[in-house]
């Protein structure tokens, strides 16, 4: 049995195809109607926990009969069973260095839920903040939340706390979808996105993160590769007839910039300009003189500001960005080739380019 808790279209998309390749038999009523057999005696269940007691409830009692294999880290009370997910932890560490080497110092964690994954995320994204010596601040929905906070009262409650986060502060959403909402009441309270606020989500959802207002980084979660090991695992289990078996955890994928936190945060004017000029010509063929030039001020000057301002040189801030670029083009276009790819972003060959997606 299918019992996601949250929509999850890929992760559905490769269970799918496991069981096809493995010749099961998908109860999958649960997944579209939200209903459940009164009576099953079926052989495991794929589980996620989502906002629906009823069925949480069902997969307990299930789970003293058959093997249950979650992927979700959230498990209701009374629920012990094996669970294949991403690092979460490590993906709120990327977020927050991301957002770091953004040139943010005022930072901030938004989910309208509780729980162990919320938690995990929030963990790491706070752990690299604080080792960074920077602000973290404070946005809460409901005090002990770990459902869903009613649509009116969040976006109230929310409006009133964004107005009151500095400006320039990087902010990491709980998921994509969470994001996309935060992104539509950031604008609709006057704050904008990303020069006042940079956001970033998780999962890299496509079709919530570029059809959101603003379009939005996230972090891929793998939530294909993490479905293919559950359901392996939940064959294994099966086989076996035994009911429990360790945990997994994947790393997380790539980051994938969007506009919601394509902006670098400087405080020195003279920064700006070079930077400004440097995303104008990111395409071009592009010397540090010319940055420099533009900005008024000497390469030796340039290479201050940026190691004082954003810890990295100026070479290095240049091939980041067009790395990300070539990053972007190349999951945009599945057709181009790194080439092409390496060409539009400015890079001298393409051997270049692949050094620097090896170097992440």
């Amino acid at each position: 049995m299918v019992l996601f808790g949250w929509s999850d279209p890929e992760g559905f998309v490769a269970v799918s195809n496991y069981a096809r390749e493995h010749h099961w038999h998908l109860e999958m009523r649960a997944y579209f109607t939200d209903m459940v057999p009164e009576r099953w005696n079926g052989d495991g269940i794929l589980y996620s926990q989502g906002i629906r007691e009823r069925i949480d409830r069902f997969v307990i009692d299930q789970a003293k009969r058959c093997p249950v294999v979650s992927l979700n880290a959230n498990l209701p009370k009374g629920l012990v069973v094996p669970v294949v997910a991403s690092d979460n932890a490590e993906a709120g560490r990327m977020a927050a260095r991301h957002l770091l080497e953004r040139g943010h110092r005022d930072f901030a964690y938004y989910s309208a839920l509780g729980g162990i994954v919320s938690d995990e995320r929030r963990s790491g994204f706070e752990e690299v903040i604080r080792a960074s010596g920077y602000r973290l601040h404070a946005i809460c929905p409901r005090k002990g939340s770990n459902r869903l906070v009613p649509w009116s009262d969040q976006r109230r409650r929310l409006a009133a706390q964004l107005r009151k986060l500095p400006p320039r502060a990087g902010v990491l959403a709980l998921d994509d979808l969470v994001a996309s909402e935060f992104i539509e009441i950031a604008l609709e309270a006057g704050r904008r996105v990303p020069d006042d606020l940079a956001v970033v989500g998780m999962g890299n959802l496509s079709a919530v993160c570029e059809c959101s207002q603003i379009p939005i980084t996230s972090i891929d979660l793998r939530s294909t590769e993490v479905a293919e090991r559950a359901a392996a695992m939940l064959d294994r289990l099966m086989a076996r007839g035994k009911m429990t078996a360790g945990s997994e955890r994947l790393a997380p994928g790539a980051l994938v910039v969007r506009e919601s936190s394509d902006t670098t945060v400087v405080r020195d004017p003279r920064l700006a300009e070079a930077i400004a000029f440097m995303t104008a010509n990111l395409r071009k063929s592009l010397s540090l003189d010319q940055a420099a030039e533009a900005a008024g001020i000497s390469r030796r000057t340039l290479y201050h500001l940026f190691c004082d301002d954003l810890g990295v040189t100026p070479a290095d801030y240049l091939r980041r960005q067009r790395t990300q670029l070539a990053d972007r083009l190349l999951r945009e276009h599945p057709g181009m080739t790194r080439r092409e790819a390496a060409g539009k972003a400015g890079f001298a060959s393409t051997r270049s380019l692949s050094r620097s997606l090896g170097n992440g």
